[in-house]
């Protein structure tokens, strides 16, 4: 499984983001082969002391695949190109795209099952592998 996450911030009306977001990108992206879900996360800012670079951010879109090449195949296909053009073209906000990977580790069960650590196979998606194509 392989994550894209697309960071927002400085987002000039939220109710007209998430409108073409939810309307437009989404409806798109989540019909690509190799997409399992996507995710929207609002952010609150809980630190006072948030560095001039994280302030303003108020959005993540958490894109997820089944693989890497999965990624690659959606990302570079001419309808994630085309959906990578109307990302890039709207002026609702600022946009950051990042790549990572997972590595799960899920919390103690009620067994108390220490040591029960469960960690899903690392993949890495380089962003050179997207503009390669």
């Amino acid at each position: 499984m392989v994550k894209v996450f697309a960071f927002y911030k400085n987002i000039k009306d939220m109710n007209k983001f998430l409108e073409f977001y939810t309307e437009t990108i989404i409806p798109k992206y989540n019909n690509l082969p190799g997409v399992l879900e996507t995710n929207i996360i609002h952010l609150e800012k809980m630190s006072p002391d948030i560095t001039q670079e994280l302030d303003g951010l108020e959005m993540i879109v958490e894109g997820i695949y089944e693989s890497k090449e999965a990624a690659i195949a959606v990302l570079t296909s001419p309808a994630g190109l085309e959906i990578s053009k109307l990302l890039s073209e709207c002026t609702l906000a600022d946009m950051y795209i990042y790549s990572g990977s997972i590595k799960n580790f899920s919390a103690v069960s009620a067994t108390k099952a220490i040591g029960n650590v469960r960690q899903d196979p690392v993949t890495d998606l380089n962003s050179s592998e997207l503009t390669d194509k």
